[in-house]
Protein backbone atom coordinates (compact mmCIF):
# COMPACT_ATOMS: atom_id res chain seq x y z
CA UNK A 1 0.00 0.00 0.00
CA UNK A 2 1.46 3.37 -0.97
CA UNK A 3 0.69 6.65 0.72
CA UNK A 4 -1.22 9.31 -1.17
CA UNK A 5 0.92 12.19 -2.40
CA UNK A 6 1.20 15.11 0.01
CA UNK A 7 -0.94 18.13 -0.84
CA UNK A 8 0.97 21.31 -1.72
CA UNK A 9 -0.12 23.06 1.48
CA UNK A 10 1.46 20.33 3.61
CA UNK A 11 4.67 20.40 1.60
CA UNK A 12 4.78 24.19 1.97
CA UNK A 13 4.30 23.97 5.75
CA UNK A 14 7.08 21.41 6.12
CA UNK A 15 9.44 23.46 3.91
CA UNK A 16 8.63 26.79 5.61
CA UNK A 17 11.67 28.93 6.40
CA UNK A 18 9.94 30.00 9.62
CA UNK A 19 10.46 26.58 11.19
CA UNK A 20 13.35 26.39 13.65
CA UNK A 21 16.39 24.39 12.62
CA UNK A 22 15.97 22.13 15.65
CA UNK A 23 12.59 21.08 14.22
CA UNK A 24 13.70 20.55 10.63
CA UNK A 25 16.56 18.37 11.91
CA UNK A 26 13.95 16.06 13.45
CA UNK A 27 11.82 15.71 10.32
CA UNK A 28 13.42 12.47 9.12
CA UNK A 29 12.52 10.65 12.32
CA UNK A 30 9.16 12.26 13.01
CA UNK A 31 7.78 12.03 9.47
CA UNK A 32 5.67 15.21 9.56
CA UNK A 33 4.10 14.68 6.12
CA UNK A 34 2.39 11.37 6.85
CA UNK A 35 1.40 12.50 10.35
CA UNK A 36 -0.21 15.74 9.13
CA UNK A 37 -1.90 13.86 6.31
CA UNK A 38 -3.28 11.31 8.78
CA UNK A 39 -4.61 14.11 11.00
CA UNK A 40 -6.44 15.57 8.02
CA UNK A 41 -5.48 19.13 8.95
CA UNK A 42 -6.24 21.75 6.27
CA UNK A 43 -5.78 25.49 5.78
CA UNK A 44 -8.33 27.59 7.63
CA UNK A 45 -9.18 24.98 10.27
CA UNK A 46 -8.97 25.56 13.99
CA UNK A 47 -6.81 23.09 15.84
CA UNK A 48 -5.66 22.46 19.39
CA UNK A 49 -2.71 20.40 20.50
CA UNK A 50 -2.79 19.02 24.03
CA UNK A 51 0.44 18.29 25.86
CA UNK A 52 2.51 19.82 23.07
CA UNK A 53 5.88 19.26 24.73
CA UNK A 54 8.51 21.30 22.84
CA UNK A 55 6.00 22.28 20.16
CA UNK A 56 7.38 20.39 17.16
CA UNK A 57 3.93 19.69 15.72
CA UNK A 58 2.46 22.96 17.07
CA UNK A 59 4.60 24.93 14.64
CA UNK A 60 3.69 22.67 11.74
CA UNK A 61 -0.01 22.85 12.57
CA UNK A 62 0.21 26.65 12.69
CA UNK A 63 1.91 26.70 9.29
CA UNK A 64 -0.85 24.55 7.79
CA UNK A 65 -3.92 26.27 9.20
CA UNK A 66 -2.61 29.83 8.88
CA UNK A 67 -3.84 32.92 10.68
Amino acid sequence: MTAAPLPDYLRAAIASKRRPERDTERDAGRKPGPVLQFLGVRPGQRVAELNAGWGYFSGLLAEVVGD
